[in-house]
Parts: C-alpha cells; sequence; structure tokens
C-alpha cells in the first residue's frame, strides 16, 4: 500500500516547525540571560549615594594620608569621573584645609589645580609633619598590647601603613615588643623572619594560651623550669656575719709589746719591755691568774 505524499509532506513539514519553535525558545532564553547579566552590571555601576564622603580639616592630630586613601575609596563607590575629582576633594575639605585650598584658588583665578594627583601631592607637602615618619616609629615602639590580641594587631597595622620604608626585620622587632609577656617570650623564642609570620605564631600561642587559661602566667612557668627564689638573709645573720668581720680585724692586729697577734700592748699578758730611759721593766697593773699561780710555786720550791 502506497503513502500519501500529502501526509508525509505534512509529517516533514511539522517537524521542521517543531525545531524552529525550540530553537527560538532555546534564542530568546539564552537573550534573557544576557540581558539580566547587563542589567545586574549596569546596576553594579550606578553611582552609590548612601556611601558618605571622608573630611579633612588639616588639624594637629588629622592624617592626611589616611584622607587621601579614603577619598580614592570614595572615587571608585561613587564612579567619580577624573575630571570631577577635585572638585568633590574641594568640598570635603573643612575649617584650615578648606581656607588653604580656597586661598590657592584665588591666587591662580579659581583653578588651584589641573587634576586629582596635583591636589594630592600638595595636601602632602603641606599637611604632612616633616618628621612625620620619625613620630609614626616612636609611636610603634610605645604601643603596648593592653587588651586583646586582635586589638592590638589591628592598631599596629594602622600606624604600620602609614610609616614609609620599614624593613621587615624591624616590623617584627615592634610588634614583638609590643606584645605581653607570654606572647613576647614564645614569639622572640622561635624567631619568625617576616611580620606576617610573627603574627600568626602570636595568634596561635595566644589561642592555645587561652584554652588552658595561662594567659596571665609567667613565661617562666609555662615554658622553663622553676627557678628558686633569692633568699635574703635574716638580721641575726647579718650580725653575726658583722662579728666575725670584727674578730678577723681584731685576729689580725700586732703587739707592740710582744709582737704577738691576735691583741694589742695594753692587753698584752707578758712583762712590759724595758723602756729606753729608766733601764727597768715596767710591769704591768694587773697579771693574769696564771702568772700569779706559777710564781707563788716557784718560791717554795726555792724555799
Amino acid at each position: 500500500m502506497e503513502s500519501d505524499p500529502n501526509e508525509t509532506l505534512k509529517v516533514f513539514l511539522s517537524q521542521v516547525l517543531t525545531g524552529i519553535h525550540s530553537a527560538s525558545e532555546r534564542q530568546s532564553q539564552l537573550f534573557l540571560r544576557a540581558l539580566e547579566r547587563t542589567s545586574a552590571t549596569s546596576a553594579s555601576r550606578e553611582k552609590r549615594s548612601d556611601i558618605p564622603w571622608p573630611t579633612f580639616s588639616g588639624e594637629p592630630g588629622e592624617n592626611v594620608r589616611t584622607w587621601l586613601r579614603k577619598m580614592e575609596f570614595a572615587f571608585e563607590a561613587h564612579k567619580t569621573a577624573g575630571e570631577d575629582k577635585v572638585v568633590h576633594a574641594a568640598l570635603c575639605l573643612k575649617d584650615k584645609a578648606s581656607e588653604w585650598f580656597m586661598q590657592l584658588a584665588r591666587i591662580h583665578d579659581g583653578k588651584s589645580f589641573n587634576d586629582w594627583a596635583g591636589l594630592a601631592r600638595e595636601a602632602l607637602e603641606r599637611f604632612e609633619p616633616e618628621d612625620l615618619q620619625y613620630q609614626l616609629r616612636g609611636r610603634l615602639r610605645e604601643i603596648k598590647q593592653d587588651t586583646t590580641l586582635d586589638e592590638y594587631i589591628s592598631r599596629f597595622h594602622n600606624l604600620l601603613s602609614q610609616v614609609d620604608n620599614m624593613a621587615e626585620v624591624d616590623k617584627v622587632a615592634f610588634f614583638t615588643d609590643g606584645l605581653k609577656t607570654n606572647l613576647r617570650y614564645e614569639v622572640g623564642r622561635q624567631g619568625p623572619q617576616t611580620l606576617k609570620a610573627a603574627i600568626r605564631l602570636a595568634e596561635s600561642t595566644y589561642n592555645a594560651l587561652r584554652v588552658n587559661g595561662l594567659l596571665e602566667a609567667s613565661p617562666w612557668s609555662v615554658a622553663s623550669p622553676r627557678v628558686p627564689a633569692k633568699v635574703e638573709p635574716t638580721a641575726m645573720e647579718i650580725d653575726n656575719l658583722e662579728h666575725r668581720s670584727r674578730n678577723s680585724d681584731a685576729d689580725s692586729r700586732r703587739c707592740y709589746n710582744c709582737q704577738g697577734i691576735g691583741h694589742i700592748a695594753r692587753q698584752c699578758p707578758s712583762p712590759r719591755m724595758t723602756s729606753g730611759r729608766g733601764g727597768r721593766p715596767a710591769p704591768r697593773a694587773t697579771r693574769p691568774r696564771v702568772h700569779a699561780l706559777e710564781a707563788e710555786s716557784g718560791k717554795e720550791e726555792r724555799q
């Protein structure tokens, strides 16, 4: 039985239309996805009005480098064009800094800076102290870990970010010196070569000590044998030492009568030597009892 040509054509056309419809749907979905990505990218590039602009007054306690760095972030967040950066920065200046900018504008016929880089360079020259690097190093030397380790690391990084050209070994030394006793001892004992390694070692040591309740313990009780405390001499021992010293001095004295050691002439038990004038012996007024007994026994033998 032969097939109907019309039916075959109908089946063929139906398959073609189905394929066209499927391809059209796929193209539509791809287009919608591309449109969604484009919309998301456009939304992310829109200016943010909820991000505050940093201000700078030029007071002695303010850091102009920090303000310039914050302005860079604000420019990026607000999608500020290059030609508009000077205007936005001028609006962020207050008090002394604003007066400085307005004075430069009057000198240069209302236009003090051509670009943001020039403003930043002039602001550094005007508001950064000449000895700032010396001051920052002094503050790094004085900073100490008074509370938690995280808080100390944050303050240390804040100061260190303003320091120029510091060697890695100096960073490690400044960081280690500011740690509490236990952490300083352990970090110094292991001798890390980089600041990153020193911070990582301090954090691991801090957590271990905190878990074991040893944060306030002496480092000697944690990492080394106990050293016996020094025992001070008592008052009686001091008196005995002084008495021995006096006796030692007395034992070294020489007698001018008999040339003996350990006594002086007026305490000498021997007869006095004859003087050069009278030629007679000068007996002592008192003699020890042993000499008197010997003299009496000698008389009895002669009788």
